[in-house]
């Protein structure tokens, strides 16, 4: 073979579409942090130029008491590449306008479970710009082992946080601005910017030109960055080098042989000399992420990575009551009612979605007026005060399954909130329901959570231009109907949370 083909391995495409991660979280507050108004939730993957930060969500809490009843919801938090393993989640808690509270969490993305929050007080003197992150440099503002990707890049800069797309705030792996470990990262000024497919001539090794070894792989702009340094060219190739078979042409011996050959990166094989570009960090991890795509370890059954080491995950998924299976609880009953071996409590199941309290059970069957008496005098004996037969949007946030009645969110307009009607002319197709006996609930459409018979319940609105008739839903194929007052149909009594 006459021409010798002498290589220049070049880095993959750092990343690529990665999907997204559902976490479902439990937030819960401290006592002293008080009443708030609502929550932020921001999460971060990735670190520097190649993190990625989600779409804020927002929750209205307001009149919600966190310590007794905290906030369920789930979070969609895009994957910015297949390499992401873990998230930085931060919860903000808001009081007219200003951020009072926090909790920070450093959590895997395949974390299965309830992740429980806590939010403690924000101290106004670890915030001065308000902008809800604390400034770690200041004693007693931030734990000690806390990760410093948390931290407010510039305190006096209510805009200069982590979480938004700063140039003062991409340090790599959460090393503090302004340090060595953050300036040390930057991109060499004689960075070559390889762009994706892009063609790598490769030098003659007969032409005198120093072969390119590559020794270190970072983002510019979103494009990876080889470092390169000369190293004398032997005639040789490496043992384990790999050349693309449909350039075989281009460095065969005959006359068609080239002096060097086009190889696209995509084509080009890695050849490894011992030191990878980047360096696993695993001291002190016991698990999540070593910062170069791999795992320091993963947690066992019934565990999380949490701040680099496993601690027992809370499981309350479908209880109300009961042990968390790690020392704490899933919630109490209300007084007069007791918990069952499976954490729900006998008499009552409260709605974490709504944050309504319902009889677990039914009445039986009874008119509409019968319904509303037996309901406000609690003739069932439940636990508490308040009770009373739900109004139309009430009983609809039951349904489950039948997206076009569920509430909020359905399209049949008939409700008893802003915007909504209580008139017949305002009843429409969408309001027909589902397939019959399809629901998730043994064919039910309704929580599985619920016991009494699936049938048709009365809810406590009038049909606006129809007064002997009353608004209902049939659980059998969530449909909104209306009902004859004076027949009997279901009834379940509901009162507020908690």
């Amino acid at each position: 073979m006459r021409n010798r083909l002498i290589a220049l391995l070049a880095a993959f495409v750092l990343s690529c579409a990665g999907g997204t991660s559902t976490l479902r979280l439990r937030i819960a507050a401290d006592p002293a942090v008080g009443a708030l108004d609502a929550l932020l939730a921001l999460a971060r993957t990735g670190a520097g130029d190649a993190s990625h930060v989600s779409s804020p969500v927002e929750w209205n809490v307001a009149g919600r008491d966190l310590v007794a009843n905290p906030l369920v919801a789930e979070i969609e938090i895009p994957k910015d590449s297949a390499f992401a393993v873990e998230a930085l989640l931060v919860i903000q808690g808001r009081r007219d306008g200003v951020f009072v509270a926090t909790a920070v969490m450093q959590t895997g993305l395949d974390a299965t479970g309830t992740i429980d929050l806590l939010l403690v007080p924000l101290a106004p003197a670890c915030d001065a710009d308000g902008d809800g992150f604390r400034d770690c440099t200041k004693d007693g503002c931030c734990e000690a082992d806390e990760n410093d990707g948390f931290a407010d890049c510039d305190d006096s800069q209510t805009g200069a946080t982590p979480f938004v797309d700063k140039p003062e705030c991409r340090c790599p792996d959460g090393a503090a601005i302004g340090t060595a470990a953050c300036d040390e990262t930057e991109p060499e000024a004689d960075a070559e910017i390889v762009e994706p497919g892009e063609t790598v001539v490769l030098p003659d090794p007969g032409s005198g030109e120093a072969e390119k070894d590559v020794t270190d792989v970072s983002l510019v702009d979103g494009h990876e960055a080889i470092d390169v340094e000369p190293e004398p060219l032997d005639g040789k190739m490496d043992e384990g080098m790999v050349a693309d078979a449909t350039e075989a042409s281009d460095v065969a011996d005959g006359p068609d042989a080239k002096d060097s050959v086009d190889v696209p990166l995509s084509d080009i094989a890695v050849e490894s000399d011992g030191t990878d570009a980047c360096k696993p960090d695993c001291v002190d991890k016991e698990c999540g992420d070593d910062g170069c795509g791999g795992t320091c370890g993963a947690c066992g059954a019934g565990h999380t990575c949490l701040l680099r080491a496993c601690a027992c995950a809370p499981t309350c998924d479908g209880k109300d009551c009961g042990d968390d299976g790690c020392g704490g609880s899933c919630g109490v009953c209300a007084t007069g009612d007791t918990c069952q071996p499976n954490g729900t409590c006998l008499l009552t199941w409260r709605d974490s979605a709504s944050n309504l309290v319902w009889q677990r059970g039914w009445g039986g069957k009874k008119p509409m007026g019968t319904g509303k008496t037996y309901c406000q005098s609690n003739q069932a004996g439940l636990p508490g005060g308040g009770w009373h037969l739900p109004n139309i949007s009430e009983l609809r946030s039951l349904i489950r399954g039948c997206p076009a009645t569920e509430e909020p969110g359905g399209s049949c307009n008939v409700g008893a909130g802003v915007g909504d009607c209580l008139a017949w002319g305002c009843r429409a197709a969408s309001c027909d329901g589902c397939p019959k006996n399809q629901g998730p609930a043994g064919g039910c459409y309704w929580d599985v959570n619920l016991q009494g018979q699936c049938t048709s319940y009365w809810s406590s609105s009038g049909v606006k231009d129809y007064e002997v008739y009353g608004w209902g839903v049939t659980f059998e194929d969530g449909s909104i109907p209306m009902i004859t007052g004076i027949y009997s149909f279901g009834v379940r009594c509901v009162r507020s949370g908690p």
